[in-house]
């Protein structure tokens, strides 16, 4: 309660009108809010650090080789593999 004037955070203190006016439940629930959007905060950075693992993951060496083994199993291609992995050939049979 900012900004009232000293008349009005009388009135507002007394027990009477807190009740009548829920003004505690209104409390307990606004730093509920506050706490809920600080967990958010920190639940969508420890989401933000996963998605950068999986991405340095799929970029990786590892990643591009298990991708790539799954595109073409599941094409039907042949492939070979080439002694510097940076870049993908696939062979169709002849």
């Amino acid at each position: 309660m900012s900004n009232l004037l000293s008349i009005e955070t009388a009135f507002l203190s007394q027990s009477e009108i807190k009740n009548a006016l829920n003004l505690n439940d209104i409390k307990r629930i606004q730093r509920q809010i506050t706490n809920a959007h600080k967990s958010k905060f920190g639940h969508t950075l420890t989401m933000a650090k996963l998605v950068v693992k999986a991405e340095e993951w799929f970029t990786s060496e590892d990643g591009k080789f298990k991708m790539f083994c799954k595109i073409t199993s599941s094409a039907s291609l042949s492939f070979k593999i080439l002694a510097n992995f940076t870049e993908f050939s696939i062979i169709s049979p002849e």
